[in-house]
């Protein structure tokens, strides 16, 4: 049983260390408990489907287990808190006792022998293929994820590497997270990519079809 801090709509992924900031209630009595589980904690997103749900019912059944590297008390009663990701886990159970909620989790990990072999590979160059063509619509913040793309070949460390950098939807990230199997957590996440594309290239093309439609006004407008 490890102690519960809710994330909201942010993921965390393992192995990746998260920072960030909230002004939850919960997560005070979270801290405090983590101090006798050796500061390990279960990180985990609200799930959208249920928030008409009190807590902790409102709360995925998927996420991470982690470490409390340093939390700091805000001037506001919030908390800055930095933690170590280490694995996934599901949510078997939430219990919660006064202010404080637990879960009971199974945390499994498939590892990738040879890093998944020629099957490995290929999944590789098309989640990079596929992030290549989703950072052409970034810009300038698209290097550094992009060369720290290119040290990974471990395609299930690549796709969490991905997920957590550039999706955008919690929904997609946390269903990212929700699949154990390497390979077909990169399938899935090849799949958002390309749909991300897509609709940012259809996003473009409005902008440029309305801008054309301003230009052309003004012109009209200067030629009478």
């Amino acid at each position: 049983m490890l102690p519960v801090i809710p994330l909201g709509d942010a993921v965390a992924f393992p192995p990746f260390p998260i920072d960030f900031e909230s002004d939850n209630e919960n997560i005070a009595p979270a801290i405090d408990a983590a101090s006798a589980t050796g500061m390990l904690v279960f990180l985990v997103a609200d799930d959208p489907d249920s928030a008409d749900q009190a807590y902790p019912d409102n709360l995925c059944r998927v996420g991470t287990v982690a470490k409390i590297r340093q939390s700091i008390k805000n001037d506001d009663g919030g908390f800055h808190l930095i933690c170590e990701c280490r694995a996934r886990a599901s949510a078997v159970e939430y219990r919660k006792v006064g202010k404080t909620v637990t879960a009971s989790l199974i945390c499994k990990e498939i590892s990738l022998a040879d890093n998944g072999g020629l099957r490995g590979e290929a999944y590789c160059r098309e989640l990079r293929a596929a992030l290549e063509e989703m950072l052409a619509f970034v810009g300038k913040a698209s290097s550094a994820i992009r060369t720290e793309a290119a040290k990974i070949n471990d395609p299930a460390l690549l796709s969490d590497f991905i997920a957590s950098a550039v999706l955008v939807r919690s929904a997609d990230k946390q269903a990212v997270l929700s699949e154990y199997d390497p390979f077909d957590r990169c399938a899935l996440l090849v799949h958002i990519l390309k749909e991300e594309c897509d609709l940012m290239r259809y996003e473009h093309e409005i902008q440029d079809k309305a801008r054309g439609r301003i230009v052309q006004g003004q012109r009209e407008y200067y030629l009478r």
